[in-house]
């Protein structure tokens, strides 16, 4: 099979532009990945003033990389739930929600401030041991 182009001129058979043309069909996919994946949310942080009892968070939208690690792309946004008062707020937008579930909320949130502090002190007395102490893991030192 002879090739031609619009010219008249012949060209040389080159199967090698056939092997680039199935090779640019068969990566075409991975040259687009980035366009096609997936978007995913992430939680970056979580900040309870015990305070003022207000729990926000952000989260971010992007991307699992080939890697299996998050790109993120761009910041959703923060949000934050006021217990005592049982609202929700996002972009300026609040919403209520039963008391029943901010006070459950605020039950928990107020059991977590407990087991900071008390781990606080447990720090501060000066118990457990080093992790980084030579020859132990954390298997051997679930006990003491």
């Amino acid at each position: 099979m002879r090739r031609y182009v619009s010219s008249g001129r012949r060209l040389a058979r080159t199967p090698t532009m056939k092997r680039y043309c199935i090779l640019l069909l068969l990566l075409s996919p991975l040259l687009c990945a980035q366009d096609q994946a997936k978007k995913v949310q992430r939680l970056e942080r979580v900040i309870w003033n015990p305070i003022s009892h207000v729990l926000s968070w952000e989260i971010t939208e992007g991307y699992i990389d080939v890697h299996g690690q998050f790109e993120p792309q761009r910041l959703v946004g923060t949000f934050s739930i006021q217990p005592q008062a049982a609202t929700m707020n996002f972009a300026g937008e609040t919403r209520g929600f039963m008391r029943q579930e901010g006070d459950h909320l605020h039950d928990i949130l107020d059991a977590l401030s407990h087991y900071i502090m008390s781990s606080t002190f447990w720090w501060k007395d000066g118990k457990g041991e080093p992790a980084n102490v030579r020859g132990t893991d954390a298997t051997q030192r679930q006990g003491k």
